[in-house]
């Protein structure tokens, strides 16, 4: 795994992979591939909503949609587009990548809910979710739509780090 992350980034690899490997310890190889692999394009989101925020106009809110589908035993994981059956409350719709299980509908109506209150009112938040702060740099919170959906800071802050400059 180390060498496979030193192969894709080079001199930085083994500052990647201990960096991931402190932040999730328990993952397989795989999953922690996974969350590597995708890096780039979470460090690329967070700066777009911190750039968003520096311009001082509308206020900007984040999310991480980490719900992992029952299909196929659960081996997606939580796939790129997997929020948008939710988004749109799509889920028995959408039931070969949801599994269009009562799970499914209970975070759909959250998920839902949140883009049409967005849609209103320019605010996601709605008496379905735990109070969702709008973002700012120096904590970062977003809202994380699992089965519990909750607002983390910004909690892989430090792993992002190593990619800066990359």
């Amino acid at each position: 795994m180390r060498a496979r992350v030193t192969q894709s980034y080079g001199a930085k690899g083994d500052l990647v992979y201990d960096a991931y490997k402190a932040l999730y310890p328990r993952m397989t190889p795989f999953d922690l591939q996974s969350q590597i692999a995708a890096a780039l394009h979470r460090q690329n989101a967070v700066m777009q909503t911190e750039r968003h925020v520096a311009l001082k106009g509308a206020p900007a809110w984040h999310f991480m949609f980490r719900w992992q589908t029952p299909i196929l035993d659960g081996r997606p994981r939580a796939f790129h587009c997997a929020e948008l059956p939710f988004v749109f409350d799509n889920t028995d719709r959408c039931a070969a990548m949801t599994g269009g299980t009562a799970e499914a509908r209970t975070l759909a109506a959250k998920v839902a809910d949140a883009w049409v209150a967005f849609a209103r009112t320019g605010n996601p938040n709605h008496a379905g979710l735990p109070a969702w702060p709008a973002f700012e740099a120096a904590r970062g919170p977003m809202m994380v739509f699992d089965n519990t959906c909750e607002v983390q800071d910004d909690y892989d802050r430090r792993a992002r780090q190593v990619f800066a400059g990359m």
